[in-house]
């Protein structure tokens, strides 16, 4: 999280090769709780989970900020940038290698540079409003530079009538992609995707993904770029599947595209969008905001000189699914080297020869109904995901194999099938978060506990900051919510009564966080979360899978991870100092639970040079930016 102030999406994250050092930009309005003059800060890690600050920003210093924590944006009191291009903005984007076949050879960072407001999917768009901008490095990253020709995109015609269009984002394994889709491109192409959409009356409205790409692979700077065609296409909300896949909404914005291969050798290109304007849900924190994943076959594109159909798509999804039905949104992504490539001393720029993770980030919105003025400050990032392919081979009946769903199944010869989905798990460096960490084991006494037993206390943790691990049996394969619903409660308070129960529901064939006692504040949205999950019957062991949870609790923020394949990301608010306990749920049906520990994770500070207080005052913007933010 930020040091004060609102923050939101993750920009341009990118590995320095040369200094082994991960670097991050987020979206960030010092000084406000609410989104409004944005502007980019910076920290850097050399494992992804402790941070550092650098008093260097993405754009300009900012002398009121004499600590350096944050020097972001200049001229708080006006919304006025540094240049007319961006005076009402730095908004998303990537960072961008400067060779795309060699890393260590430094990146470079576009950004959406922002001259008008507003902008949304479904107002008026004013040409103009958004352009592309590049900034570059000469010293790994520490102190960065606007290009001075700068917007290098400038808006897309007129002619258009765009819902929006911005945040471009690299696709990291150019090579690859210029090998399946531009064949005759030069080596060293760089390309980008930019997310938006047409409105009507255009011929074919919805939602786009657009793609640029660099016209001179020998230049310096990343400045000459040329529209492709799209990435992908959508109608206006259109959905792959209403259960496993929510919608792809009327325009789509921080998109990214990038390459998977499974441990078959078989490989996925695959994208991270966000969608806007079709989601109904009881929660008002969501809004009308999707975040869907695809993953599919790439088409060769035009030929050089062909002018890009507009309404065509290079990239044929065959699965769909959402990363997390939960609070976060705006996913960006990057390449890490695997944890064997980090302990190798050996030193190979060449990408091909590398060994890589794709790593997601993501913006985690707080998930109340007020103005927070006495927080001083909204929003944070989840832990980094590692995202990859699962498979299996599985004996399920055809209807639930073949259904349109979050997955692709492919028929074996003896008859079961071979199954795969993009799958999240935690990073691997998340083990450094327990060096100093105090760990709790399942009590003897609790470890059989009987069917409807109800609520069985597990441990009384010291802090609101920490993990717990356990694993469930699953329901019965004709099981509803009547004959078996089981889980753990999180977060209960013995003197309020305030708890979270989070459980798998056979009924919605989900995971679901039951959150209506989760704090006695009423303005805190107490919802409950569904996050489907299919459980498959494994060929290895000719049972269905059991349920594997991995929860990580950071006071509101709370993280599960399923089976290494599902995650949902809630909030939770509770009143009550001492709502650390946990204890098994078993509410119903024969179920078992085995496995439990918890880990304290307080002595775990993910900025452990910044001071322990780095609040300021809120400032008020005035009357004169009425129509573009609103107050603090």
């Amino acid at each position: 999280m930020g040091p004060q102030g609102w923050i939101n999406d993750p920009v341009a994250p990118y590995f320095d090769e040369n200094t082994k050092t991960y670097h991050l930009f987020y979206q960030h309005h010092p000084q406000h709780i609410k989104w409004g003059n944005i502007s980019n800060s910076h920290a850097v890690s050399k494992d992804m989970i402790f941070w550092h600050d650098l008093p260097n920003p993405l754009l300009s210093s900012d002398p009121l900020f004499p600590s350096a924590i944050v020097t972001s944006w200049v001229n708080r009191d006006s919304p006025n940038g540094s240049l007319r291009y961006d005076r009402y903005g730095v908004f998303s984007g990537g960072a961008f290698p400067n060779d795309p076949s060699d890393f260590s050879k430094g990146f470079s960072v576009l950004y959406t540079s922002v001259q008008e407001l507003p902008t949304c999917w479904s107002c008026w768009y004013k040409n103009n409003t958004e352009t592309v901008s590049l900034v570059e490095t000469t010293d790994n990253g520490i102190t960065w530079v606007k290009y001075a020709g700068n917007p290098v995109i400038p808006s897309p015609s007129e002619e258009w009538n765009i819902t929006g269009w911005r945040d471009p984002l690299p696709i990291l394994e150019a090579d690859e992609f210029r090998r399946a889709v531009f064949p005759g491109d030069s080596p060293g192409t760089v390309y980008a995707v930019l997310a938006g959409g047409f409105k009507a009356p255009y011929p074919v409205p919805g939602p786009r993904l657009f793609l640029y790409k660099t016209v001179n692979p020998n230049a310096k700077h990343l400045t000459e770029w040329a529209y492709a065609g799209n990435l992908f296409r959508s109608n206006i909300s259109d959905s792959w599947s209403s259960k496993w896949s929510g919608s792809f909404g009327g325009g789509f914005e921080m998109s990214g595209a990038f390459l998977l291969t499974d441990d078959d050798g078989e490989e996925h290109w695959c994208v991270s969008s966000s969608s806007q304007g079709d989601r109904k849900d009881p929660d008002p924190a969501k809004g009308s905001n999707w975040v869907w994943w695809g993953c599919g076959k790439l088409k060769q594109g035009a030929a050089l000189g062909d002018k890009p159909d507009l309404d065509s798509s290079y990239l044929e999804l065959a699965m769909v699914g959402v990363p997390d039905f939960g609070e976060t949104y705006a996913y960006n992504t990057f390449l890490a080297p695997s944890v064997e490539e980090q302990k190798s001393h050996e030193k190979r720029h060449n990408t091909a020869s590398k060994k890589y993770r794709r790593i997601l980030l993501a913006w985690s919105f707080e998930d109340f109904t007020f103005d927070p003025y006495a927080f001083g400050w909204q929003g944070m990032h989840v832990l980094p995901r590692e995202a990859y392919i699962w498979s299996a081979d599985v004996l399920d009946p055809v209807d639930r194999v073949t259904e349109k769903g979050s997955w692709t199944a492919t028929k074996n010869a003896d008859g079961s099938y071979r199954v795969k989905t993009l799958a999240q798990r935690p990073v691997a460096e998340t083990k450094l978060l327990f060096n100093n960490a105090t760990r709790y084991d399942l009590a003897d006494s609790a470890r059989k506990l009987a069917p409807g037993s109800g609520y069985t206390k597990l441990a009384k943790l010291p802090s609101s900051a920490f993990k717990v691990r356990f694993e469930l049996s699953p329901p019965p394969a004709d099981a509803t919510n009547a004959t078996w619903l089981n889980g753990i409660v999180l977060r209960l308070s013995p003197t309020s009564g305030e708890r979270t129960i989070l459980a798998y529901d056979p009924s919605y064939e989900a995971v679901v966080v039951y959150r209506q006692n989760s704090s006695i504040v009423k303005d805190f949205v107490n919802s409950t979360e569904i996050a489907p999950l299919r459980l498959w019957t494994l060929k290895s062991t000719g049972s269905r899978q059991s349920l594997s949870f991995k929860v990580f609790c950071d006071n509101s923020l709370i993280e599960i991870y399923v089976n290494d394949v599902l995650t949902l990301t809630t909030r939770v608010y509770p009143w009550a100092d001492d709502a650390t306990e946990v204890g098994a749920w078993l509410n119903v049906g024969q179920a078992s639970f085995w496995n439990f520990e918890a880990w304290d994770l307080s002595s775990a500070n993910a900025f452990p040079n910044r001071p322990l207080n780095t609040s300021l005052p809120l400032v008020w913007d005035g009357p004169e930016v009425a129509g573009l933010w609103d107050g603090y």
